[in-house]
């Protein structure tokens, strides 16, 4: 049997430790408060987050080349299925299978496979969802890394493809009781599964262990540039029991020392900038300098950096929170969700139950009840799966020292359980919990920022295997009907003289209109586009976005080059909302360049 979160081990001496261990860094002192956005317009809110459905993941459960009991990390490969079917799903999915297991019982768990993305559907079971498809099978791209981080390891991976290093995914790697002496947390790879050349590994700066390795998402180079030193990678953890915060963590960091993508040396502890940081149970017993509404028993387990052709953006976090109206360390209590069953002998040690508001929980509460059955650990009387949405501003001050990495709270919250499958099968019901008072909802989030697709693994959902939801981030409005296809036509090239789809090289920094409605068989009327953007002949590095005509440029870039590079990637993008048909091209480079944008197909 196997499940994601371990029994403690018993000793009331050993649990106090494990509950407050020490080397852990807290945070930092009261300091100003959390300062006002001044354009709330700007920020993706929960409405915007359409659901459109789910799929299921493929292969047996033959360990260690299986997903049950996997979901650890996943991020987004754009371009990742070249030859996938024009349904408004392009790109593909890393997944992490099954977990390794300590004590040289699965050495090799935690292989990562590609996935194509299906269109996804909404549907009452499991076995009505369609499946993806293998594009590249399991490897241990960890091989020979992190040997000692095996018990119930945490991961995340982010796929960056920077004009420095090209395609890398970066890894960062824990475990639920990390080592007394620190080791390194992260490290990247390939995205060639063949060969993944995997390279590392780093710590991140002096952070503790229990705060740096649970997630990993991209941060738009443009919003890197301006606030974390350009380093545009974001990783983080939250755990339970208030370890490394009582709140999820977040810092940026960037693991190669120049322009041609040098990877920094096995080992070396690598700068870091702080954007969000609570206070952690081994600096007080207090629950203070927390996330709002915070529990021992939540475990945030995702994240991801959202940012909308509109405009718009957000830093969400994905994961199980306790809601109920008291918590504690202990037991399930078989006489019903909302009565504590706490693990008695650890009764003075700590405070063994809270009442949500943070109170201690009143004596008659503080006894261990006969009869029960449950896995030992942090349990709330009920659990949801929520999303949390922080505004990037807040993050930038942190960043920048206006206010302390404390202070950040989400703007707004989205339950997503309505959407879940919640164990259909009944898994590890002593462990994840039944009910409402079932944890481990969530896995991993990624997000594809050209096509504003939200992807969200629910653990424990087909049988051991997690399944992967899909929400459409934009305004609400209704998604294109129908994809039609063109043959592929070129239909901007500003190396030809000049024109409205032609000449001339694109200025520094400058943005460009092209009409595409009626231009390579795309009818005056459609609402967005497939197309391949191309830049060459650069003369500075840089980056190029597209956006629908008429809205302001989005954070992510759609194609990063270096000078001289001719560099492709493929997008959907929304035309302009006035019916002009017209996209936008943005070149943000100190020096020209062309782009040639080929079009095969469009929505409307």
């Amino acid at each position: 049997m196997r499940f994601r979160a371990p029994v403690l081990l018993a000793g009331a001496t050993l649990a106090l430790a494990l509950l407050f261990p020490p080397g852990v860094r807290g945070a930092s002192p009261a300091g100003p408060v959390r300062k006002t956005r001044t354009d709330p317009a700007g920020l993706v809110q929960p409405a915007d987050l359409v659901y459109l459905g789910a799929f299921r993941l493929p292969g047996g459960d033959d360990r260690p080349l299986t997903f049950a009991y996997g979901g650890n990390a996943m991020t987004f490969r754009p371009g990742g299925d070249p030859g996938s079917p024009p349904d408004g799903f392009p790109g593909s999915l890393f997944v992490m299978g099954h977990d390794r297991l300590a004590y040289g019982e699965l050495p090799d768990g935690n292989q990562v496979a590609e996935v194509s993305i299906p269109a996804p559907a909404v549907a009452a079971s499991v076995d009505l969802l369609p499946t993806a498809a293998f594009l590249q099978d399991f490897a241990d791209v960890a091989e020979g890394f992190f040997t000692t981080l095996d018990e119930v390891p945490t991961a995340g991976m982010q796929y960056l493809d920077h004009p420095a290093t090209g395609e890398r995914i970066h890894l960062a790697w824990g475990q639920h009781f990390q080592p007394d002496v620190p080791t390194p947390s992260h490290a990247w790879f390939r995205p060639t599964l063949s060969d993944p050349a995997t390279t590392g590994s780093w710590f991140i700066g002096s952070q503790s262990p229990y705060s740096v390795n649970g997630y990993a998402m991209e941060i738009p180079q443009a919003w890197a540039d301006a606030h974390t030193g350009g380093r545009p990678v974001g990783t983080g953890r939250h755990r339970d029991g208030g370890w490394g915060g009582m709140g999820p963590s977040l810092y940026a960091y960037r693991p190669w020392t120049d322009a041609a993508g040098t990877p920094a040396p096995p080992g070396t502890t690598l700068p870091e900038t702080v954007l969000l940081r609570y206070e952690d149970a081994a600096t007080t017993e207090e629950v203070v300098r927390c996330l709002s509404g915070y529990q021992h028993p939540d475990q945030f387990v995702g994240g991801a950096f959202l940012t909308t052709a509109a405009g718009r953006s957000a830093v969400v976090f994905a994961g199980t929170k306790g809601t109920g109206a008291k918590y504690w360390y202990g037991f399930v209590n078989p006489q019903g969700p909302s009565l504590p069953c706490v693990e008695e002998e650890l009764v003075g040690q700590f405070p063994v139950c809270r009442l949500a508001s943070g109170e201690p929980c009143p004596p008659e509460d503080l006894v261990e009840c006969a009869g029960h059955t449950s896995a030992r650990g942090w349990w709330s009387g009920r659990f949801d799966a929520q999303v949390l949405f922080y505004d990037p501003e807040d993050l930038a001050a942190v960043a920048s020292g206006a206010i302390q990495p404390w202070v950040p709270q989400p703007y707004a919250t989205l339950d997503v359980g309505d959407r879940l499958f919640l164990n259909p099968g009944g898994v590890e019901t002593d462990v994840i919990g039944t009910g409402t008072q079932r944890r481990y909802h969530l896995g991993d989030v990624t997000y594809d920022s050209q096509g504003e697709r939200l992807y969200v693994l629910e653990l424990y959902a087909d049988g051991a295997r997690p399944v992967v939801h899909v929400w459409r981030v934009g305004t609400g409005a209704p998604a294109p009907a129908r994809f039609h296809t063109v043959a592929p036509c070129r239909a901007v090239d500003t190396r030809n003289g000049e024109g409205p789809l032609g000449g001339p090289a694109l200025a520094p920094g400058a943005s460009r209109l092209f009409a595409l409605g009626g231009a390579c068989g795309v009818p005056e009327d459609a609402r967005s586009v497939s197309v391949n953007l191309t830049v060459t002949e650069p003369l500075a590095p840089g980056f190029l976005t597209l956006h629908p005509g008429g809205t302001v440029p989005p954070l992510a870039s759609s194609v990063n080059f270096l000078a001289g590079q001719t560099r492709a990637n493929n997008a959907v993008v929304a035309l302009a909302p006035d019916g002009s048909g017209t996209l936008a091209v943005v070149n943000g480079s100190a020096g020209a360049a062309h782009v040639l944008v080929d079009v095969n197909g469009f929505f409307r």
